[in-house]
């Protein structure tokens, strides 16, 4: 696993599309429309089930079309888009002033479509009890001053805490490190894998884990993997950060 040791950047929850006028070269035809032709993409990794479903219905229904998806961290693919190695990008995070003043000077005009919204989950192992969290605590964890599960629950058998994201790169970081106003490292006991399933995977080994990782590689419990990962893990609820220390939890 990798120490997180720097917060190098990731984006806002809601998943949008990035795109810049796309040239494609289709396979059997002279001209290209929106339903015809080929294109290479990048998609932010935490979005890869959304991206699958869409890309199977889209090309179930248009024969001709042909969509190859990079599936990376979200900063290394921002990193193609404004290097102009791809054209369209799928991503949480919007361009900031300095990114689109520079695509603008190359003559690019970037475009963004929101597609849909997505949050964070935090997941624990099988055994773990603890799977109601207070907003609080949880701000606690990520500001290092809960490093030992008795410090969450003076019940708890477990010893140290260890939080693992899906990747150093993810949006998941970002979302937590701006969330809780997170200017430095890390605690020590955050580490970073290299994507979600290896979260779930760390977590159902590991009783001592939390992992992050994104809401959507969950929420649809008939999809196989949303399955297969359910199986795996416990999903904590959290109460509302405006009732930390009230009754409900979600």
């Amino acid at each position: 696993m990798n120490h997180l040791k720097s917060l190098s950047g990731i984006l806002l929850m809601g998943a949008v599309v990035l795109y810049t006028s796309c040239h494609m070269t289709p396979k059997k035809f002279t001209d290209e429309t929106p339903t015809r032709g080929k294109i290479k993409i990048a998609v932010d990794e935490s979005y890869q089930l959304l991206t699958d479903a869409e890309l199977y219905t889209f090309e179930s229904t248009y024969k001709d079309a042909k969509v190859t998806p990079l599936y990376l961290p979200s900063d290394s693919i921002m990193k193609l888009f404004l290097a102009d190695s791809v054209k369209v990008i799928i991503t949480s995070r919007k361009l900031n002033d300095n990114q689109e003043a520079y695509l603008r000077g190359k003559s690019f005009i970037p475009r963004t479509t929101k597609i849909a919204w997505d949050a964070v989950a935090f997941i624990v192992n099988k055994s773990n009890p603890d799977t109601l969290i207070r907003y609080n605590t949880i701000r606690d964890i990520f500001m290092g001053n809960k490093p030992e599960w008795k410090q969450i629950n003076t019940q708890s058998k477990l010893g140290d805490v260890k939080v693992v994201f899906d990747n150093i790169g993810s949006n998941n970081v970002y979302t937590i490190t701006e969330k809780f106003g997170i200017t430095g490292s890390l605690p020590k006991y955050c580490y970073s894998l290299k994507k979600n399933s290896e979260v779930v995977n760390f977590v159902e080994n590991h009783p001592e884990a939390i992992g992050i990782i994104s809401v959507n590689w969950i929420s649809d419990p008939r999809d196989s993997i949303s399955h297969s990962f359910l199986s795996k893990i416990k999903v904590v609820s959290v109460t509302s950060e405006y009732d930390s220390d009230g009754p409900d939890f979600y």
